[in-house]
């Protein structure tokens, strides 16, 4: 299920929709990328194994430690999280709405651990005591979905319902910075979606069920599992276990890739922007780990797909073009003036687009978009020895920085600044 290669899945995403060439068509996330400074170019578990109980409190394993690898730098916006988990907003930590309203899908001891859960969690300020609800709440959901009789008798545990129950226990956990707690139950869920899924076509049709309503009910299980494999592989790859988080998102983008190919019913399937988001996730992964090279086609292919109608966060995504474009490997004076002059292309568009989309800079993703284009704007210039021309763009960045209180942008734009005086003051006193 996890076999599918690499080059596979970028060559099937950037077949999903042709690419417009970047020298043909020159033109932020969780995270945009920012292009590093010169000083710092030098160098540039099976997912269906099943795990234990998410209702029992193990002893809690220690997240393994960080390990050391090539990481470009990275301005983290305080917007746009959808990218990361493009289903679970609408799945998982949306519980309240799409679950939890009357009438509860639940038999009402149930629903009364549930309602006590909710309150502790959210209006009581006592997480360990809407721990304890919720995980009653869980061993009841577990023993209906066992049994043959009874009010609620033989659930689903791959429904939106039991899911979105311990999709919200896995958020409660990262709340708390449990992450290695979050990682099981999340895994769990992984598993009994794709189990559902895969007994789905042995089972009968229901009295009224048509095929449509099963390929519909195959359809949502299976964007609830790209969702939360996508959270599961970011917690793995958080606590550097990079193969095992690899294999998931990898799973993750290869089956978007290929429920998206079989042009689903619209409406059920994921919309463009969580298609987009997904790919995302796969890119972020490798750009982290210095792999440009995966990354850029990845950021490319979900950046087309938003380009008919785009949005601010085309803008993002611009902006992560540029930057790992940037992480290229070059060697040759042509081949790093053509790196640069593509990174710098979309740079510039992106602000264009930003300023087209929002001239009043009042979404986020395109005012702080305008930031970060403008900054990696100036560490191309100074890449290249421009340090007035750098000097410009990071005196713009720090200003659209300020304007929307883009803090992460206001300290590097800073920092930026300062490097190029001082760089500016050592090519005066080696004149002189």
């Amino acid at each position: 299920m996890l076999g599918m290669s690499t080059r596979s899945i970028v060559r099937r995403a950037l077949a999903t929709r042709p690419i417009q060439g970047v020298a043909a068509r020159p033109c932020i996330r969780s995270s945009i990328p920012l292009l590093q400074s010169p000083q710092s170019r030098t160098n540039a578990s099976s997912t269906t194994d099943p795990k234990p109980d998410p209702a029992a409190e193990p002893e809690s394993p220690k997240p393994k430690p960080k390990s050391k690898k090539p990481k470009p730098n990275f301005l983290v916006t305080t917007v746009a999280l959808f990218c990361i988990l493009s289903g679970l907003t609408a799945t998982g930590y949306a519980l309240y709405d799409h679950y939890f309203n009357f009438p509860y899908p639940f038999p009402a001891p149930i629903a009364e651990q549930l309602r006590k859960a909710i309150y502790w969690h959210k209006h009581g300020d006592d997480i360990p005591k809407a721990l304890e609800h919720y995980r009653k709440a869980l061993r009841m959901i577990d023993e209906l979905a066992e049994g043959e009789e009874g009010e609620g008798a033989g659930m689903d545990k791959g429904s939106d319902a039991v899911t979105g129950v311990k999709i919200q226990i896995a958020g409660v956990y990262e709340e708390i910075e449990r992450p290695e707690r979050a990682l099981q139950i999340y895994t769990t869920v992984l598993y009994e979606l794709q189990k559902a899924i895969a007994e789905l076509p042995s089972k009968p049709l229901g009295e009224k069920e048509t095929p449509a309503d099963r390929e519909a009910d195959r359809l949502r299980m299976q964007k609830r599992a790209v969702s939360v494999a996508l959270k599961t592989g970011q917690i793995r790859a958080d606590m550097s276990d990079d193969d095992e988080a690899e294999k998931i998102l990898t799973w993750a983008v290869q089956t978007m890739l290929t429920e998206t190919n079989k042009n689903p019913t619209p409406g059920i399937w994921m919309t463009t922007e969580e298609m987009g988001g997904t790919l995302e996730s796969l890119a972020h992964f490798y750009l982290e780990r210095g792999k440009a090279a995966l990354a850029t086609p990845l950021f490319v292919a979900a950046y087309n797909m938003s380009e008919k109608e785009p949005t601010c966060h085309s803008v993002v995504l611009m902006n992560s073009i540029s930057g790992s474009i940037s992480e290229l490997p070059a060697k040759s004076p042509k081949s790093i003036a053509l790196r640069s002059r593509d990174a710098r292309a979309w740079s510039t568009n992106a602000i264009d687009l930003a300023q087209r989309l929002d001239p009043n800079s009042l979404d986020p993703e395109c005012a702080e978009g305008c930031a970060v284009a403008a900054f990696n704007l100036g560490m191309i210039a100074e890449m290249e020895g421009g340090l007035e021309g750098a000097r410009k763009w990071f005196r713009e960045s720090l200003r659209r920085s300020r304007e929307v209180g883009f803090k992460e942008g206001v300290v590097q734009g800073m920092h930026a600044l300062e490097r190029v005086v001082e760089g500016k003051k050592a090519k005066l006193d080696t004149v002189a």
